[in-house]
């Protein structure tokens, strides 16, 4: 499937707020290795963290990707979750979602 097709359905997904149908989907292109940019499973997980009731699965996804080919967890894509995670909650919680990613995240592949 083209990664433009996989942006415009994100897209759709996200305008219209469909969290659970959009999460579903990606999770299908994830475990079936479809080419999913990485600017757009950044903003599919951004949606999902600013979806009351699906910040958890937002880190789920983040953690998901560890198994997959085409998207890698880099600085950038952390980096809004722990800043919204740091503006809205407690120091606990932000100490909670650090240990959540380090115990869960793998170390990138290379392009060998």
């Amino acid at each position: 499937m083209d990664a433009d097709l996989i942006d415009l359905i994100t897209f759709l997904g996200i305008e219209n707020k469909y969290p659970i149908l959009l999460g579903s989907t990606m999770k299908h292109f994830l475990q079936n290795d479809y080419n999913v940019s990485i600017q757009t499973f950044k903003k599919f997980v951004l949606f999902l963290e600013r979806c009351k009731g699906f910040e958890e699965d937002a880190k789920r996804f983040i953690i998901l990707t560890g198994d997959t080919q085409n998207v890698q967890i880099d600085y950038s894509m952390l980096r809004p979750l722990f800043l919204r995670t740091i503006k809205f909650k407690t120091g606990n919680d932000v100490l909670k979602l650090f240990e959540q990613f380090r115990k869960n995240l793998k170390l990138n592949k290379s392009n060998s």
